[in-house]
């Protein structure tokens, strides 16, 4: 199954966080066993990275930036994608990716 398609706006200089749910066959999926990992770049060779702090619980991952962490990243376009890896038996699935747009701050 491809990757899900979404895209993310960051506001600069605030905290980030959203959660997604896993579905396997409409219903949630079984994550135990799974870790999560997630990074958005400005393009797809860019040796510039900004990681996501990534966290499952039950069939949700979620995502995370603390706001000291947006506050460093050039405001602009960016790629990102989501994945789980079963730490068992290697298996990495890409559950989620797209275009992240990082919004400029004002106030300081």
């Amino acid at each position: 199954m491809p990757a899900a398609q979404y895209d993310l706006v960051i506001d600069q200089g605030s905290d980030f966080e959203i959660s997604i749910a896993i579905e396997e066959d409409g219903s949630p999926m079984v994550l135990t066993g799974y870790t999560a990992r997630a990074s958005m770049r400005p393009n797809y060779e860019s040796g510039t990275v900004h990681n996501f702090t990534a966290s499952i619980t039950d069939s949700t991952v979620k995502l995370e930036m603390a706001h000291t962490t947006t506050d460093d990243i050039t405001s602009g376009k960016y790629v990102y994608d989501v994945e789980i890896f079963h730490t068992g038996n290697d298996t990495v699935t890409r559950i989620l990716q797209g275009k992240a747009k990082v919004t400029r701050e004002v106030t300081r």
